[in-house]
This record gives structure tokens, C-alpha cells and sequence, in this order.
């Protein structure tokens, strides 16, 4: 009954809710995003149905890739609202704490959000890495939630006299020194850096500028 409602309660309930299902749908929006965008590549049955859905009066013209991102612009947008909302209730008024609430809840979520995506696309560069491997090098192993890959390029190991060329790939516990074939990376050498590895500057020479040990 108004003006005895309490916006924050509501809002704050609402919010709870946007854990679980909803962050499941912002973190699969890329994939389906990309494979709406296969589909309408398409001369098929599957593109001209999309089409007959955005001609569709209740569509207003928008398609579908319009509808999904919707969900996904929710997040911000409740978190301007309600810092909106706060600006214009007074202090002390009981909707105050409420709001407040709500509002580091939206934050809290937001941030989830952030982090699984973020751990979501450190896999996909794992991946990423494995696949350039040479199929009987491919281990399972090499993908971990909690491994990122850092960089990788091109190094020159030094044994004596011989100089072979290495690709490598630096993750943030694993190196991975690999020789080029072609049909992809072959593993040379993997040092696992979380047991006792270190790295060392050697001096500089005109053979061997930029060196260093392991």
C-alpha cells in the first residue's frame, strides 16, 4: 500500500535470485551469440525461420540475437537503478539499508560473473594450446581450472655448441618447450614451476643475448 512499500525488501529478493541459472546464461551468450551468427550464414531452413521470427508483429522487428542480449544488459543496468534510487532517498528512511543492501548484492553478483568468465576464457586459451599440439602430444591433463596461459613465442636452447629452436608456452605453474612438425607442437621438455623452479639471467653475449636458466 502506498507510500508503505519497502522497494529495497523487494528489490533485494529479486536480486538473490539472479545467482545460478542467470549467470549460466551470460557465460554461454558468446557460444550461442556465434552459433546465431552460423545459422545466418546459412541458405537453409534453419536461417529463413530466423527470419520469419523477426518479421513476426510481437518481434518489432528485432531478431533473436536482439532478445538474448538482453538478459546479459540487466546486470548494469539494476545497478544503476537502484544507485539512482539511493541518491533519492532520504537518509534514514527505511528503504536506505534495503537498497544498500541490494546494491552491493548486484556488485557481489556482477563480480561472480567477471571471475567465472575470466576462468572460462583461461580454459578456452588452454584449449586453444592443446589443439595446436601434435595429436599423440593432446593430454587432457594440460587443461586445469586453475592454470592460465601467459604467453607464448619463440626461444633458442642452448647445449654447448648445438642451438635448437623451441616454441614455448608459459603457463603460470608449467613450461611447455616444444619442437615445430607439421602436423602441430611436439612436447621437448615441461617443467612443472610450482616445484622449486627458478630463473636465472646469464650475461649477455653476441651468441647468447637475452639468455636464461631454469
Amino acid at each position: 500500500t502506498w507510500p508503505n512499500v519497502h522497494c529495497g525488501d523487494i528489490i533485494k529478493g529479486g536480486v538473490e535470485q539472479f545467482r545460478g541459472c542467470y549467470s549460466e546464461f551470460v557465460l554461454n551468450y558468446d557460444e550461442a551469440d556465434a552459433h546465431l551468427e552460423t545459422l545466418k550464414q546459412q541458405k537453409g531452413e534453419q536461417q529463413r525461420y530466423l527470419e520469419v521470427c523477426r518479421s513476426h508483429p510481437d518481434a518489432n522487428n528485432l531478431d533473436v540475437r536482439s532478445f538474448l542480449i538482453m538478459p546479459v544488459q540487466r546486470m548494469p543496468r539494476y545497478r544503476m537503478l537502484l544507485e539512482d534510487l539511493l541518491r533519492h532517498t532520504d537518509a534514514g528512511h527505511a528503504d536506505e539499508v534495503p537498497l544498500q543492501s541490494a546494491l552491493a548484492t548486484v556488485c557481489e553478483v556482477a563480480m561472480h560473473i567477471n571471475e567465472e568468465r575470466k576462468q572460462l576464457d583461461d580454459v578456452a586459451h588452454l584449449r586453444e594450446m592443446v589443439a595446436k599440439l601434435h595429436p599423440d602430444w593432446q593430454d587432457g591433463d594440460l587443461v586445469r581450472f586453475d592454470r592460465r596461459l601467459l604467453r607464448e613465442g619463440e626461444l633458442t636452447k642452448a647445449r654447448q655448441k648445438q642451438r635448437q629452436k623451441r616454441h614455448v608456452f608459459l603457463c603460470n605453474d608449467l613450461l611447455l618447450s616444444c619442437s615445430s612438425t607439421a602436423q602441430g607442437f611436439v612436447i621437448k621438455g615441461r617443467a612443472e614451476l610450482a616445484h622449486g623452479v627458478s630463473v636465472e639471467d646469464l650475461p649477455s653475449t653476441p651468441k647468447l643475448p637475452h639468455a636464461l636458466v631454469l
